[in-house]
Parts: C-alpha cells; structure tokens; sequence
C-alpha cells in the first residue's frame, strides 16, 4: 500500500511517498513555480478503464503530481514538474497505456 502526502507551502509542493511494506521512502521538493498543467488531445480511450490505466502510468512519471483522463473528452489533463518531465515522456506513458496522444490542447 503506497501512501501519499501532499502539502503547499512557501511556493514548495513536498512529495512524501512511503511504502507501507518498508521497501523504500522518498521526498520530492518541487518548486510550485515549477508546475505546469496542460490538457493533451488523446484519441483511443472509450472506457473508465482506458482513463484508469493512463492515469496510473502518467503518475508513474518521477515528476507528475496529478492527472485527469476523460475518455468524453478524449483528453488529459497532467500537472507536472516543466523542469523534470517533458512532452515526449507525457506522450509516451499514453502511448504506452494504448492510446494515441494527438497534441497540446491550447
């Protein structure tokens, strides 16, 4: 069981992740400055499961703190680190999950 802490203060988002078994802890201090948050066109995703399984392998990305499918909207929506994630490793975690990333949404 992986338990995650986020808390906002002083401009900092601090990531704590521990996993209950013992096996690793870790933080991550990002800058909130830092933080993007952009929709992204995806084609392909017709169920919650589609929208499960895109979520989960964006937020496997050391650096995305949080993201949104919505197969309606054929779209997610990811919050990340600009300075640790790019458009390529977005794109290729949904790739990835089987679906086809289209573009940056304005």
């Amino acid at each position: 069981m992986k338990k995650i802490i986020l808390s906002l203060g002083l401009g900092f988002l601090i990531l704590s992740s521990h996993v209950v078994a013992g096996e690793s802890s870790q933080k991550v201090v990002i800058k909130k400055a830092d933080l993007l948050t952009r929709s992204i066109e995806v084609k392909g995703m017709f169920c919650m499961g589609c929208e499960a399984m895109t979520k989960k392998n964006l937020l496997n990305i050391k650096g995305v703190v949080d993201a949104k499918a919505s197969h309606k909207n054929e779209e997610v929506v990811v919050t990340y680190d600009k300075t640790k994630v790019d458009k390529d490793m977005l794109f290729s975690s949904i790739k990835k999950s089987g679906y086809e990333a289209i573009k940056f949404k304005e």
